[in-house]
């Protein structure tokens, strides 16, 4: 098995947006975008206070469901990949809502769910699990706060014991319904502290616990709390981390366990995983982010409906929702994006350029004071 990349299409900032946007409703070139119907996280959403969450440095805001879902089909129909992308996507009201969840993440699986494991651990969780295959989710993921005897130094996180119980749950559902079998998803957030080790005690949890995909992701200090800071990684570290993925991938091989690697790590030593991934992402520049250009996060800010480059950070705004009479539509700035396609060109981003590089070093993000003004301000 290959290892799975996050895919948004082409690394093409050498093209005009307006072509772009002339090709909407390809399978090959087309653009998505993550609404954030909901920046609430706690007991109304995921039931979760994680203290390093990015939704915490966002303004609290939340778009009625039944507009946001007209929103998401007037954009659909336009050919816009769009995918509500609320704190946890097994709220009741977001399952019901026919609109649910972002199947875009990551290339090579089917509509693909989050959960803080809350929903799983309640009394509910089979009625949940029923609302969610009908909803058209087949993969569940959650994140691995703590399992795999890997501790989490972070408050509000949900338990080892609660995130067991979800996926025990969803392997006993799968034992009493053959034909409704949901793929698990662990998520594990890779820290400076971490060491190969590491990796391996994660690798033997996943076979042991029937997991399907572990994803990787890179730990970002979205709220600049310096206490926070020593646990980013560096430029080295991100390289460090595709060499223990190569080999970790080349240990599990035959164990049933497939890993999936985000794109927020950038692509520093990614040529260490490059023969690893699907032959169709091979040298197509994996690992640099595909935010601003055809990907994007809608969400409110004061008061309307806006869309964003970083879908962390939430800057800049590169559009706004716009009604018309045949739906809604979206109205782009195309100045800031020429600009952010010059800034790309000239390589002066690496990787996740706004949510994992800000308030880290200078090898990562928002790296250059030129680039940033230029892009905010022109």
């Amino acid at each position: 098995m290959s290892i799975l990349i996050d895919w948004h299409g082409p690394a093409d900032w050498d093209r005009p947006f307006e072509k772009v946007l002339g090709e909407l409703g390809t399978e090959r070139y087309g653009i998505d975008i993550y609404f954030y119907q909901s920046t609430q996280t706690g007991s109304r959403t995921c039931r979760r206070a994680c203290e390093m969450c990015f939704f915490k440095r966002l303004p609290q805001t939340t778009v009625p469901l039944s507009l946001a879902t007209e929103v998401t089909r007037d954009l659909q129909r336009r050919g816009y990949r769009v995918g509500l992308c609320p704190a946890d996507s097994l709220v009741p009201e977001v399952l019901r809502s026919g609109a649910s969840g972002s199947a875009y993440r990551i290339s090579g699986l089917g509509l693909s769910a989050w959960t803080a494991a809350a929903y799983l651990a309640d009394s509910s969780w089979e009625a949940t699990l029923e609302a969610a295959w009908t909803a058209g989710f087949r993969v569940l993921v959650i994140n691995g706060q703590g399992v795999a005897g890997v501790p989490v130094p972070f408050k509000g996180v949900s338990t080892v014991g609660q995130i067991q119980t979800a996926v025990n749950r969803i392997r006993e559902w799968n034992q009493r319904r053959p034909d409704q079998q949901f793929k698990i998803g662990i998520t594990f957030t890779i820290r400076s502290d971490h060491d190969y080790a590491s990796f391996q005690q994660m690798g033997k949890w996943a076979v042991e616990n029937g997991v399907a995909v572990i994803r990787f992701n890179c730990f970002a200090n979205f709220r600049g709390l310096p206490e926070h800071d020593r646990w980013l990684l560096e430029r080295s570290g991100v390289e460090r981390f595709y060499d223990w993925l190569a080999r970790l991938h080349k240990e599990m091989i035959g164990s049933g366990v497939q890993l999936s690697v985000s794109e927020d790590f950038g692509d520093a030593g990614i040529s260490q995983i490059e023969a690893l991934m699907p032959a169709e992402y091979q040298n197509r520049q994996v690992g640099r982010c595909r935010s601003g250009w055809r990907l994007f996060a809608l969400t409110q800010l004061e008061g309307k409906l806006v869309v964003t480059g970083c879908v962390d950070r939430l800057l800049p705004v590169m559009g706004k929702v716009v009604k018309k009479t045949d739906g809604r539509d979206i109205d782009w700035d195309l100045a800031i994006l020429g600009r952010l396609a010059e800034i790309q060109t000239q390589r002066r981003f690496y990787g996740c350029w706004g949510g994992l590089g800000f308030a880290r070093g200078k090898d990562a993000g928002f790296n250059d004071p030129y680039a940033e003004r230029y892009l905010l301000t022109g």
